[in-house]
């Protein structure tokens, strides 16, 4: 009820004489989500309407929505944390390439930034062989704008954790000059345990992402 409320909230699809309304479509789509393992295929939405979805930008404006009410009430943005994943893509695809460490099969990687309690900020695809350290930045970028219950919109958070993947002096001087508090991981200095304590959050959602494949499926 509360997701497909944003729909006429938000006022961005109009529902289909030919075809189920686009709320019954994402109903049927979400209600996928606790039965993991159940084989319903054939309730899925056609990926047709999610490309739809996907240029009209109606998931942009969901989570964008979804984030301006949980910054009302300061649910988000004292840290963030930064991982990326590699995922087998056999079909191929536009961002899909060979994959160094998979004996060079095809696969993407899912490049996410999340909040200290792993709600999504922001989440990017690239080609299998691109490193984890080149989409820090554009990650960070393309945090949206989030205003809360008063003063300006914010659009950064407080502190970035990372594992070492991300750990080059030119990344925390870019940090450094945007008021972020660097907190990744160095070789031979800081151990991974006392980091991991706040990173295991974008590991668990990489992980929800990967096992619920069916809507994780880049469109």
């Amino acid at each position: 009820m509360i997701i497909t409320g944003w729909f006429a909230y938000l006022g961005i699809v109009r529902p289909s004489k030919s075809r189920p309304s686009n709320r019954t479509a994402l109903g049927r789509k979400l209600s996928y989500v606790p039965a993991v393992r159940a084989k319903m295929t054939a309730v899925f939405p056609d990926r047709r309407r999610l490309h739809e979805w996907m240029r009209a930008g109606v998931w942009q404006s969901v989570h964008e929505a979804l984030l301006r009410r949980l910054r009302e009430y300061d649910q988000m943005w004292d840290r963030a944390c930064i991982d990326a994943a590699s995922v087998p893509a056999p079909a191929g695809g536009e961002h899909t390439a060979r994959n160094p460490t998979d004996r060079g099969k095809l696969g993407c990687k899912h490049h996410l930034l999340v909040d200290q309690r792993g709600l999504p900020l922001v989440a990017q695809i690239t080609g299998a062989q691109v490193h984890d350290s080149r989409m820090l930045i554009p990650l960070l970028e393309s945090i949206p704008a989030v205003k809360g219950l008063s003063g300006r919109a914010r659009k950064r958070p407080s502190q970035l954790h990372a594992d070492r993947a991300y750990a080059s002096r030119a990344h925390r001087a870019w940090l450094r000059r945007r008021g972020i508090s660097a907190r990744i991981a160095r070789y031979g200095v800081e151990s991974r345990e006392g980091l991991g304590r706040w990173r295991w959050v974008v590991e668990r959602t990489l992980g929800r992402l990967h096992r619920f494949s069916q809507t994780a499926h880049p469109l």
